[in-house]
C-alpha cells in the first residue's frame, strides 16, 4: 500500500447534509488513493458556527458520517474501509482526533492529507503540530483539492481568514510543544473544547467568522 490512511478534513454540510461542494471536491480527490491506502480517515463532527443538520429522525447529521455515505455510494469505499472522527470541531481538532484515537492506536504512520486549495496552507501547519506529538516518524503529504461552489468573494473571505488563522496556529505551535501541554491547551482554553457553561467561548467563536464567509461552514 501507497499510504496507511488518506485523511480528510470536514468542512461543513449543506441545510439537508450533504457534503458542501468544496468537500465533495475533497473526497473525490481522496477517492483516487482507492487500492492504494489501508483506509480513509474522514474527519468532523461539525462546527460551532452553525448547528448541525438533522436527519428524518431529528438527529444531527455528523460531517464525517456524510462524508462516508458520499465515498460509499460515489466510489463505492467499502465501508470496513473508512474510520470516522466524530468528535471534532474545527481543524486542530480534526488533526487531534485523528491522530491520538485513530492514527496512534492503529500505528497507521504514512498519511495523505487532501483537503482544499483555500484550507491545506493552515492544515499544514496543524498537522505537522500536531500528528508529531502523538505519533513518532509519522510521515505526512498533502494534496490540495478544487475549491468547488466558492464564488469570488466566499473564497477571497476563506483566505484572507485562513491566513489570519494560520499566525495564530503558528503562535500556538511555538509555545505548546509537548503533548501534554497541548491536550491542556486544546481541553481548557480553546473555544470549541473547553468547558464554557456561559455560552460565550462559542459566541466568540461565531463572531471571529465574517459574515461574507459564514455561508461556506
Amino acid at each position: 500500500m501507497e499510504y496507511d490512511a488518506v485523511i480528510v478534513p470536514g468542512g461543513g454540510l449543506t441545510k439537508d447534509g450533504q457534503p458542501n461542494s468544496f468537500v465533495e471536491a475533497r473526497l473525490d480527490s481522496a477517492a483516487q488513493f482507492k487500492g492504494k491506502c489501508k483506509y480513509f480517515i474522514l474527519l468532523s463532527r461539525g462546527t460551532p458556527h452553525k448547528p448541525p443538520p438533522t436527519d428524518g429522525t431529528g438527529q444531527p447529521i455528523d460531517e464525517a458520517s456524510a462524508s462516508a455515505a458520499y465515498l460509499h455510494k460515489k466510489h463505492s469505499i467499502p465501508e470496513n474501509q473508512m474510520l470516522l472522527d466524530t468528535w471534532s470541531l474545527d481543524t486542530i481538532g480534526n488533526a487531534y482526533f485523528a491522530a491520538a484515537m485513530l492514527c496512534a492506536p492503529l500505528s497507521l504512520k504514512k498519511l495523505m492529507v487532501v483537503t482544499s486549495e483555500f484550507h491545506i496552507a493552515r492544515t499544514k501547519c496543524i498537522f505537522n503540530w500536531v500528528f508529531p506529538l502523538f505519533i513518532e516518524q509519522v510521515s505526512i503529504a498533502f494534496q490540495n483539492s478544487p475549491n468547488t461552489g466558492l464564488d469570488t468573494e466566499n473564497l477571497e473571505g476563506r483566505r484572507t481568514k485562513e491566513a489570519a488563522s494560520s499566525r495564530t496556529v503558528i503562535a500556538h505551535s511555538e509555545k505548546y510543544k509537548t503533548k501534554d501541554a497541548f491536550v491542556r491547551f486544546l481541553f481548557t482554553e480553546h473555544g470549541a473544547y473547553r468547558v464554557d457553561t456561559t455560552g460565550v467561548a462559542i459566541q466568540e467563536r461565531k463572531a471571529e467568522v465574517p459574515t461574507s464567509v459564514a455561508s461556506t461552514y
